[in-house]
């Protein structure tokens, strides 16, 4: 019987997983690609949940900039919650490491995402899509820590398995993948034409409209999270521990996730920037986050030492506990699928906000700034009708200055997984 995609312990084996893998990436892909076609926004999922955790001295401030991250979020976990619900056997349970571990890992990934304006979506798949200088750095710098760190994990565990690469999973099980696929890509596409017949009426219900496009953009991200197979901590291990000794040896799945997503996403952004007439879909009085900004700072240096250091403390949470806050907000579920593993895997959740929080105290000590801040306010734009203007509660975000769209833009969503 072939095994599943997605394991339920820690001693069953990593299979590579080609096609879904590959369908996976590119589902993450195009839920990055309608957010910038629809809104001009890059897709980081440690930006747009660093700024929507981010402290302030009001809980009301900026909500137009927080509903539009909520409302993704919920998509993105609403996604994985019916994936476990519909085949709760294959889908992964937290893999069984220590507390210290898990913790650790977390104040990693937060400090580092934040420090460094992204991690695995932001800079993976939207930076190198529009090959940013800094997304290739950061790239390469949180690979290699974390393969060294996964790599020398594993080294220390003084197994004899010899090197070998995991089994290939075949026939793939694509009947999920793509069916899943084609119904939540035609839920955008349903939604997005809704919303525009909305925005044109001058509906008084437009932002709920709105609202329903960031659901299905967000669970687009989900879905491809759990059909890729990056949920599962083993796959994401697995590929960093290029020692290949662990869970049935080296399984290179990732790639394939990174390489459908980026294939998406690189065709979208350059459709996008060699139409200098183009603007987003459902904010045409916006503009795209990577175009530069009348009266910005000039775009921020590749060789800026935040972006290293940052980039490589989340290599070394990611390899620790193979968890990036993409999978980690999927992750969410686990304390109702596994009780027994789940209130652990909740550590790293806790740990990854005060990681953030941290990472806010430092840059604001650094430059003399209070640390309880408000968020930047949304960009200023022509309000044309009283629904437009209740829809940018949902539609609107500051795009940022090149060195932030560079970097990761965290102001329009953030740089990262």
């Amino acid at each position: 019987t072939k095994q599943s995609t997605f394991k339920a312990n820690n001693n069953i084996m990593n299979q590579l997983t080609i096609v879904e893998s590959t369908i996976g990436g590119m589902l993450i892909g195009f839920s990055a690609a309608a957010n910038m076609y629809l809104y001009g926004r890059v897709t980081g999922i440690s930006g747009i949940v660093g700024n929507l955790i981010r402290p302030s001295p009001s809980v009301f401030a900026h909500a137009s900039e927080k509903t539009w991250r909520a409302v993704f979020v919920v998509g993105l976990i609403l996604a994985s919650a019916l994936s476990a619900v519909s085949d709760p056997d294959s889908f992964p349970s937290p893999l069984k490491l220590s507390s210290i571990t898990y913790t650790f890992a977390g104040l990693a990934v937060g400090f580092g995402t934040r420090i460094g304006n992204g991690c695995t979506s932001g800079h993976g798949i939207s930076g190198l899509a529009r090959f940013s200088p800094r997304s290739l750095v950061a790239v390469c710098t949180f690979m290699a820590v974390g393969i060294l760190t996964a790599t020398l994990t594993s080294l220390t565990k003084q197994s004899e398995e010899p090197w070998r690469l995991a089994t290939v999973s075949w026939p793939p099980n694509w009947m999920f993948a793509v069916l899943g696929g084609l119904g939540i890509v035609l839920l955008v596409v349903t939604s997005t034409a809704l919303a525009k017949r909305s925005l044109d009426a001058d509906s008084p219900h437009t932002q709920y409209a709105l609202a329903a496009v960031h659901l299905a953009i967000g669970m687009t991200f989900g879905l491809g999270l759990v059909v890729s197979g990056m949920l599962d901590q083993k796959k994401v291990i697995g590929f960093l521990d290029v020692s290949g000794s662990r869970f049935g040896g080296w399984d290179p799945s990732l790639a394939f996730v990174m390489g459908g997503g980026l294939v998406v996403n690189t065709v979208a952004h350059y459709l996008a920037r060699n139409n200098k007439e183009m603007r987003p879909y459902l904010r045409p009085e916006a503009d795209f986050y990577f175009r530069p900004t009348s009266g910005a700072a000039p775009p921020a240096n590749w060789k800026d030492p935040k972006l290293v250091i940052g980039s490589a403390f989340f290599g070394l949470g990611w390899g620790m506990a193979g968890i990036c806050p993409g999978p980690a907000l999927g992750g969410l579920v686990h304390p109702f699928t596994s009780p027994a593993l789940g209130p652990v895997f909740a550590l790293w959740a806790v740990a990854f906000a005060a990681g953030v929080w941290a990472a806010d105290a430092a840059i604001a000590a650094a430059k003399g700034t209070p640390f309880l801040v408000e968020m930047p306010p949304p960009s200023s734009v022509k309000r044309i009708s009283p629904a437009m203007t209740s829809s940018l509660e949902l539609g609107s975000s500051s795009q940022g200055t090149p060195r932030e769209a560079e970097s990761g833009a965290q102001s329009s969503g953030g740089s990262a997984a």
